[in-house]
């Protein structure tokens, strides 16, 4: 990501759906497009109780508060943008952008 917009929200009332939902509406209006890559601290993808989120290994899981993935699954989908965990991703927070084409 050349661009990306930095969102930070520790909302706990709010599920991982929602909170990259929130992202991407404003980097849409900051930037003029939609993102289709996110990045989220590990802690984010963890098991913990419900939003239905579709897995690269195409599982669907249903949480809520965190979002779970499968062992061995690496990403998730919201919409039309691809969530992956990296370790350099502070709790709470999301780095949100477009993801460049090879």
């Amino acid at each position: 990501m050349k661009v990306a917009l930095l969102w930070f929200d520790n909302n706990p009332h709010r599920d991982l759906k929602e909170k990259i939902t929130r992202a991407a509406r404003h980097y849409c209006r900051k930037f003029g497009i939609a993102p289709n890559a996110c990045y989220v601290h590990k802690s984010a993808l963890s098991d913990n109780g419900s939003t239905t989120l579709t897995t690269s290994g195409s599982t669907t899981l249903t949480t809520s508060g965190s979002t779970t993935l499968t062992t061995g699954a690496k990403t998730a989908q919201v919409g039309q943008i691809q969530v992956t965990p990296k370790p350099f991703i502070l709790p709470h927070h999301i780095q949100i952008g477009q993801e460049e084409q090879p």
